[in-house]
């Protein structure tokens, strides 16, 4: 009876012990798991649009408004998952998924990059933010990339040519992370040609008292406080931020300085490989001349004036500062693409908001950058 009355102590005793190790780590990660979780909530774009009449009306930027609708909970607006990587911070994870595939090099690709370079492959990167990328594509195939990849098949590949295109871009990066993504990854990858799809997210930084020589993204602010969370939940204290935001907003001239410099660094690396290297300088709404649709002039409507102007303004600095750059690097062009939808219809929806677009939008730009590389090609 006593042997019995220990065992039945000792078991109690066990059981209370393991539940309240488990009780207590699952009270010490409870940060840790909602930073995963709001990362996880985030990357579809049906997940970031609920209200049915808004669904309605985002569809509208497709072809086929009918289907987007319906599928809208299985178009990617970020990657399915985003992870550290060497120096530029994050970059998408590997991966195939019926509508996003990422190669092991962290490129939205279906194909991994092959070493050394074949002789009939003509190898083109395309490097930016969340637009480059494709977020709110269908799939792969009607991104800018994936669109490019089928104008180059079908308009220029031979027996002798094949094009090869390799997109090189995450949500929320600046010229900075573009620059760096330029001079260690993707010139040492023997391109042929680089185009550089960007200039909204500079202005974004820059509104929001970010310096984009040195500051955190989205990503970056989500794995510095999960790396906090993780040392808290070791009983340990967690590490002071060295980097503040600036009381004021970054002036337009220093955005477009600070562009121009990064810009201006990426042509000297590719200059060692004899690739071209195109700036297109992205639409959004404070830029173009479109006739916005009702739905468009409400999204635009949440816009403060002097935002309006701030963006204006480095937009005007910007491509004075890229253009001079095509007296000083041989392999450099620069094309403003903030009015490639001003002669659309004045009832086409074309922008889901401020900067992103459905694959009506990116099949536009796609047609446009075809129509501006052929002759150089």
């Amino acid at each position: 009876m006593n042997s019995l009355f220990i065992l039945i102590v000792l078991s109690a005793s066990i059981f209370l012990f393991l539940g309240g190790y488990a009780l207590g780590k699952w009270k010490s990660t409870a940060k840790i798991r909602r930073l995963i979780k709001v990362q996880l909530s985030s990357y579809l774009l049906g997940q970031k649009i609920k209200n049915i009449e808004k669904r309605k009306g985002v569809a509208q930027t497709y072809y086929d408004s009918e289907t987007a609708f319906k599928e809208m909970d299985e178009y990617y607006w970020d990657a399915s998952a985003l992870i550290p990587a060497p120096f530029i911070n994050y970059a998408p994870a590997p991966t195939k998924e019926k509508n996003l595939q990422i190669n092991s090099n962290q490129f939205r690709s279906n194909e991994d990059i092959i070493y050394p370079k074949p002789i009939d492959i003509f190898r083109i990167f395309l490097v930016g933010g969340s637009t480059a990328f494709g977020s709110g594509a269908p799939d792969q195939n009607r991104t800018i990339g994936g669109y490019l990849k089928t104008f180059f098949d079908n308009q220029l590949s031979t027996k002798k040519t094949k094009y090869e295109i390799q997109t090189v871009a995450a949500a929320a990066w600046s010229s900075s992370h573009e620059r760096i993504a330029i001079e260690n990854l993707v010139s040492e990858m023997e391109p042929n040609l680089v185009i550089t799809f960007s200039g909204n997210n500079e202005a974004h930084w820059g509104w929001n008292f970010k310096n984009t020589m040195w500051f955190r993204s989205y990503a970056d602010n989500h794995f510095w406080e999960i790396i906090n969370a993780s040392y808290n939940a070791a009983g340990f204290e967690s590490f002071k931020n060295p980097i503040t935001d600036k009381t004021t907003v970054l002036s337009p001239d220093s955005l477009s300085q600070i562009l121009k410099k990064n810009v201006d660094l990426g042509c000297h690396a590719l200059s060692q490989t004899k690739a071209q290297h195109y700036y297109m300088f992205q639409p959004s709404m404070p830029l173009t001349e479109k006739y916005l649709t009702k739905r468009e002039k409400e999204i635009f409507s949440k816009w403060h004036p002097k935002q309006i102007e701030y963006f204006r303004k480095y937009h005007r600095l910007a491509v004075i500062e890229l253009k001079k750059l095509e007296s000083l690097h041989e392999n450099f062009r620069f094309f403003d693409l903030s009015h490639v939808f001003d002669e659309i219809h004045p009832n086409e929806d074309i922008f889901i908001d401020s900067a992103h677009f459905g694959d009506k939008g990116y099949h536009i730009i796609s047609k446009k950058i075809m129509e501006l590389i052929r002759p150089e090609i």
